[in-house]
């Protein structure tokens, strides 16, 4: 479920999700709600030119989006997701490692008490590829790791989770 972050006396707001994760990357158009103002200025902004959206491609998400076959196999894509994120959660904090929760979608994250790159280089050499967390914050960078489980099940989370361990101690 959505919840605004805006308050309730913000006079200008937008909202913009994509459907690019749901319904595959090659669809790039995203939804946007706002207030009427926010709206009309995109909407003249936009009329015309570079930023135009097809109208096929407009009107090939709506099909998706009202589409029962459709909303099922998404509905298959986020379970097999939620199944791998878990599995994922699961095997580190069985190695003792505290990932945030709750969490959701495809990645899992987790807090460093230490610098996240040495051990993103020391998880390469290992054939993990993992993302440093300090990129994803807009103030001041605390130690994370961005850990993606979409390729993980349950055997390979429990091997990437000893691999951080492993790593984890040697550093």
């Amino acid at each position: 479920p959505f919840h605004s972050i805006a308050s309730p006396e913000t006079r200008h707001w937008v909202v913009i999700r994509s459907v690019s994760k749901c319904y595959g990357p090659d669809l790039r158009l995203a939804l946007l709600g706002s207030d009427v103002e926010t709206a009309q200025r995109l909407k003249r902004r936009l009329a015309a030119g570079t930023h135009w959206v097809s109208h096929v491609l407009q009107d090939m998400v709506l099909a998706a989006m009202q589409s029962e076959p459709v909303a099922r196999q998404v509905r298959a894509a986020r379970d097999a997701y939620r199944e791998r994120r878990d599995s994922l959660i699961g095997a580190l904090q069985d190695e003792g490692f505290e990932p945030l929760q709750p969490c959701d979608g495809l990645n899992v994250w987790l807090p460093l008490t230490k610098p996240g790159q040495p051990l993103v280089q020391a998880l390469a050499t290992c054939g993990w590829q993992v993302r440093e967390g300090g990129v994803f914050f807009l103030g001041d960078a605390r130690p994370a790791l961005r850990l993606t489980a979409t390729f993980m099940d349950e055997a390979l989370a429990r091997r990437f989770a000893a691999d951080l361990r492993r790593v984890v101690d040697e550093s």
